[in-house]
């Protein structure tokens, strides 16, 4: 979360938004919800600022539907 945190601008938002893919094809989500994702990185952004030292990847995870 550190490293993320760091990121400033687009290159943050292009993270952000390559990771979410990611996970999404990991779980075989074939459908994207603007709304709903982009509700899904904001909280893993504000997660990532409380526990900076937690992996990125799984705090991400922690908000995507099992």
């Amino acid at each position: 979360c550190a490293e993320l945190l760091a990121e400033q601008g687009q290159t943050r938002d292009r993270l952000l938004i390559y990771l979410n893919g990611y996970i999404n094809g990991v779980r075989g989500q074939k459908v994207w919800d603007e709304k709903v994702e982009g509700e899904r990185i904001e909280q893993a952004v504000m997660e990532c600022k409380t526990a900076s030292t937690k992996p990125v990847l799984d705090v991400l995870r922690g908000f995507w539907p099992r």
